[in-house]
């Protein structure tokens, strides 16, 4: 759970996130910037306050591993939230729609994390094929989405 899983976060997030200059009418642009920046705040604050909470989690035991593994599951919340808050924005159907999706894949992956060591699994379950799919269809209404 070292800076090796930061990275991958923060590149599996960016393929989900990164969301600037959208080129379709009404406000997708301004959306799709707000995304980007929930998705940067959101990667920022698990950086800053939650991974080393897990590193320490592995010397301290039961009771703050499963601490660990609520704050993952909050932050997976807060970070779904967030982009449902921008969704909600959306002039666009169809984009409502997408990070609609997106939003409840994350909420859909914090389910799966149960346990400490599915903290380890967090890379795959983030980029899971559902994930993928997700990234391509925002990339219709955000064309920098990568």
């Amino acid at each position: 759970m070292g800076q090796s899983f930061v990275r991958r976060l923060i590149a599996g997030t960016a393929v989900v996130g990164l969301a600037l200059l959208g080129g379709a009418s009404g406000n997708t642009a301004e959306v799709c910037q707000a995304v980007e920046k929930a998705t940067n705040d959101s990667v920022a604050t698990f950086t800053k306050d939650v991974t080393g909470k897990i590193a320490q989690a592995a010397a301290q035991g039961a009771d703050a591993k499963q601490e660990a593994v609520r704050l993952v599951k909050e932050w997976m919340g807060d970070w779904a939230t967030g982009i449902r808050t921008e969704a909600d924005k959306a002039a666009d159907p169809a984009l409502r729609t997408a990070l609609g999706g997106l939003a409840g894949q994350i909420t859909a992956s914090a389910t799966k994390i149960k346990t400490y060591e599915d903290l380890d699994k967090m890379d795959q379950i983030m980029n899971s094929p559902e994930m993928e799919t997700i990234g391509k269809d925002l990339g219709r209404f955000c064309p920098n989405l990568a």
